[in-house]
């Protein structure tokens, strides 16, 4: 009944007995899978340890604070210009020509701290790894979705709910300033784009009012009623704030949304319209509910309470746990582009302006509102006391922020974990660990060549002393269930000598749900954040002097991607969830064989492919320089390898016609030897059955003949009688062949003692043929010997 929380030398280590693996000094514990009761039936290996992992603890920050609008302001200027590498600071009204709501309070832009008035902007960041991000790809719906997918926080809605806000900056500077330290960090900025506007209603935070305050006249509206979705034209779009957001989906293929609201404790997800909700709050579920769900659970555990100050977040959707709305923001930017009928917006407000915001922008579009998008309602204050923000901690992202009363937990703290949780969660990914390089060893390190007979194993070891096994340690993030791991590898099509291969799918639907929290060790989570797993293939050494490529290959989620295996009914709509539907993850390394048993560090034979090295080789399958083969296509697990048999590996199934460059000559070979043999011992036994069938036929005839001329005698000739007996004995042990052991093949079970050596059933496998050469020889014996006994030849 135990869970096992993380395993140590293939045993768990379970809930009430906690130890950690010391790795070079480090304390380093692999990840929690609630799913896994015992760690030696995994389909892919936790394997300790994996190597040396650097940890270096978050910079100490202090406690977060309250910031005015001026200081807000400020402190994302002061992010762009220490990361311009990965932070670029825009403002609505210049980059999509809105109005503005009215004036506010900024710093002079001297770097004093006199204030001056200037207007009143939705300012917004994007951050992404712009080393990396092509405007090819900013401009490209498809590349957004499937390759790098945006994110969107939005910091508030209402002025007065405090919390969102400064958790949403607080996400920015972690990603920015911890990228180098933690690599799970760095990873989401080289996958994704996220957008920030910490302050969407930008007029309603700096005079801490819910609604928008539009000046000159003062009118006050709510920007979480302004949306068109179950909403009158003339009652959207009237806001910055909405416009804001609008224009947002617009220009980004935004798949996942936070909104950050206050005043209950909640997190929320579609629906909360009324549209799909009864007026008791009773709602529809939304097409992509399954994988909504399984990320706020996510979310709410990995977001844990804050602190002593709030209880975990409740989770549902939003008409049920909060109430129906009219005009709501998440339920549009989920809905609007295929459900309902489309509203076109006719907004009365800000005409006097030099340019009012035209109808044509709220037109429908097919894509653009398909955003699965979360309403957390951060605390049951709108305004928590500033002492239960929480502070930055070693512990920030770490169990829950180290539990009810962890060292800096609080609000803010909390929310930080949940919107990184949700950005990991955006899109799956493995990724080979780099800190931790693959493991290369020859293969005659483990346990040489298994038995078929002299001549065989000769052959066996001298093809296998080329072949070299690599242990791949790799991680797993953005993922709710593993489906399959598998590796593929192969030499560009375009060599001299094509080479290629594939492992066994390692399947077992290993669910992830609590990867998260729970279980997951503080080390693990701040190194990467993922689930630590190793698997293992067989790779050439001769490859003609090509390089090889390999990647780890994923698949998961297919129960709640509406894949052909899953168990939602309903069509998916969003882009998160239609972008996983059917789709491999993989990370691409080349491997230089002619350098892995040369060097001393066999580490150094091996580096990741760069995106754009990839891309130039037109990546795996028809169209690209590499051989994507099916997996249990051979070789690459070692259980046929260059058409021999390596000991202590599973069977593939089949050889790899990849292989076929390197292999066909022996292959041939044996083929041609094989043939010789058999029809060698067919006609050998032919010759034999013939023999003795004479001499039964010329034993017959003789004593038919002295029968006859022995007519009437008293007595048998006891000669006669003898050979007589003799012929029935042999004729009653010969009929059966099949009971008789010509030739005996070693079936005996190995000893227990030594596992590379025992039984496996890819030696019945091989046996077959000779057991078919032996029956067959049989039955020829059998033939020839009745036929000449019957004196018929």
């Amino acid at each position: 009944s135990a869970t096992c929380l993380w395993c140590k030398g293939g045993r768990c280590v379970v809930e009430g007995r906690e130890e950690k693996v010391g790795v070079s000094g480090v304390v380093f514990a692999l990840v929690a899978l609630s799913a896994w009761k015992s760690c030696a039936s995994s389909p892919v290996t936790f394997e300790e340890p994996l190597g040396h992992v650097e940890r270096v603890p978050i910079a100490s920050n202090g406690a977060f604070k309250y910031r005015s609008y001026a200081e807000m302001v400020k402190e994302m200027r002061e992010l762009e210009n220490k990361y311009p590498e990965f932070v670029k600071l825009h403002d609505a009204q210049t980059e999509f020509e809105i109005a503005h709501a009215g004036e506010c309070d900024e710093f002079a832009e001297d770097g004093g701290s006199q204030m001056v008035s200037k207007p009143c902007k939705q300012w917004f960041l994007v951050i992404t790894n712009y080393a990396t991000w092509t405007d090819e790809e900013e401009q490209s719906l498809e590349s957004a979705v499937q390759n790098r997918p945006v994110v969107l926080l939005s910091g508030e809605l209402h002025g007065d709910e405090r919390v969102g806000p400064h958790a949403s900056i607080e996400v920015a500077k972690l990603l920015a300033a911890e990228k180098d330290r933690l690599p799970w960090l760095k990873q989401l900025l080289d996958t994704r784009v996220l957008v920030i506007v910490p302050m969407t209603n930008a007029i309603g935070f700096a005079k801490s009012a819910r609604e928008e305050i539009q000046q000159p006249d003062g009118v006050r509206i709510d920007p979480n009623r302004d949306f068109p979705f179950d909403q009158s034209p003339k009652l959207c779009m009237q806001t910055i704030a909405a416009r804001t957001i609008n224009e947002l989906l617009r220009k980004f293929t935004v798949s996942l949304m936070l909104t950050f609201h206050g005043g209950t404790n909640v997190i929320g997800y579609e629906w909360g319209d009324y549209g799909h909700c009864s007026q008791t709050g009773k709602c529809d579920n939304a097409p992509d509910h399954a994988f909504m769900d399984a990320l706020g659970k996510r979310m709410k555990e990995y977001a844990g309470p804050a602190g002593q100050w709030e209880r975990e977040y409740v989770l549902g959707s939003m008409g049920e746990t909060v109430y129906p709305v009219h005009g709501g923001m998440e339920d549009w930017a989920y809905g609007a582009s295929w459900s309902g009928d489309e509203i076109r917006c006719q907004p009365e407000t800000m005409v006097s302006f030099a340019n009012p915001y035209p109808p044509k922008r709220t037109s429908r579009s097919t894509y653009s509102q398909r955003c699965i998008t979360y309403l957390i309602e951060t605390s049951t204050s709108k305004r928590p006391e500033e002492n239960t923000l929480g502070s930055w901690s070693d512990q920030l992202l770490t169990i829950a922020g180290g539990g009810e009363r962890g060292s800096g937990n609080g609000h803010v703290a909390r929310n930080v974990r949940l919107a990184i949780a949700a950005i990991d969660a955006v899109r799956p990914y493995v990724l080979v660990i780099p800190s931790v390089p693959p493991k290369i060893e020859p293969v005659q390190r483990f346990g040489g060549i298994s038995r078929t007979s002299a001549v065989m194993k000769a052959a066996s070891m001298a093809k296998n002393a080329s072949a070299v096994l690599i242990t791949v340690p790799f991680a797993v993030g953005g993922v709710f269930s593993v489906d399959a791991v598998f590796v593929q590898w192969s030499t560009k099509k375009s060599a001299s000598v094509v080479q290629s291969g594939a492992t066994l799918r390692q399947s077992g639907a290993v669910s992830l749900e609590n990867s998260m929290s729970g279980g997951a060790s503080p080390e693990s989570l701040t190194t990467y954040g993922m689930n630590l797993m190793s698997t293992v293939f067989f790779l050439p050494t001769n490859t003609h002097g090509e390089d090889v490529f390999f990647r780890v290959a994923l698949e998961a989620d297919s129960e709640l991607s509406g894949g052909a295996d899953g168990a939602q009914n309903n069509k998916p709509e969003s882009h998160a969830v239609r972008a996983r539907k059917n789709r491999l993850y993989s990370d691409t390394w080349r491997v230089q064989p002619s350098q892995v048993l040369s060097s001393d560090d066999s580490g150094s034979a091996l580096s990741r492919l760069s995106r754009e090295e990839l891309k130039a080789l037109g990546g795996w399958g028809v169209r690209g320089q590499l051989y994507a083969k099916e997996p249990g296509d051979g070789a690459g697990d070692g259980s046929s390898w260059a058409g021999v048999e390596v000991p202590g590996a599973e069977p593939a199934g089949n050889s790899n016609p990849g292989d076929s460059a390197q292999t066909t000559g022996s292959k041939s070979v044996w083929a041609i030897l094989g043939g010789v043999f058999g029809v060698m011992t067919v006609g050998i036994f032919a010759v034999l059955g013939i023999i003795v069938g004479f001499r039964r036929c010329f034993l017959r005839r003789r004593l038919a003949h002295q029968s006859g001329s022995g007519a009437g005698s008293s007595g048998a000739d006891p000669a006669a009688e003898a050979e007589m007996e003799f012929l029935a004995e042999w004729e009653a042990d010969s009929a059966p062949m099949n009971q008789q052991a010509l030739f005996m093949y070693d079936f005996q079970a190995r000893s227990a003692s030594n596992p590379a050596s025992e039984l496996r059933e890819g030696e019945l496998i091989r046996a077959v043929p000779l057991v078919i050469l032996f029956i067959l020889s049989g039955f020829v014996f059998i033939l020839a010997s009745e036929r000449a006994s019957c004196c018929t030849w």
